[in-house]
């Protein structure tokens, strides 16, 4: 229900888009060329994100921000790696409990 009213919401040079990414996005990433913020919070199966980030990471240029969530659990265990010994990648920020279940933001050098 969160969801929907916040994608229902008007915002200046933000869209919001629900659904499968994979079905969903092929379309929009061809019209928009280009991904500033990727936020990743998907099921609790590092496959899943670890799918999901090289999916939108061709999308991602120089500078894109990247939010990783839940970034202790089982969830990003595949990606946490990933980013950390990444030399395209700076992770600026991590939160972690008991603020956060672990958050992760990382910019794309």
């Amino acid at each position: 229900m969160a969801i929907q009213l916040i994608c229902s919401i008007s915002f200046h040079n933000i869209e919001f888009f629900l659904g499968d990414f994979k079905i969903e996005y092929p379309e929009v990433l061809r019209s928009i060329g280009k991904i500033d913020l990727l936020f990743l919070d998907g099921p609790e199966d590092a496959e899943v994100t670890l799918d999901q980030f090289h999916f939108f990471q061709t999308y991602m240029q120089r500078s894109s921000l990247l939010i990783a969530h839940d970034w202790f659990s089982e969830k990003c265990r595949l990606l946490k790696p990933l980013i950390e010994r990444s030399s395209d990648w700076e992770l600026k920020q991590v939160l972690s409990p008991p603020k956060s279940l672990g958050c992760a933001l990382a910019i794309k050098k």
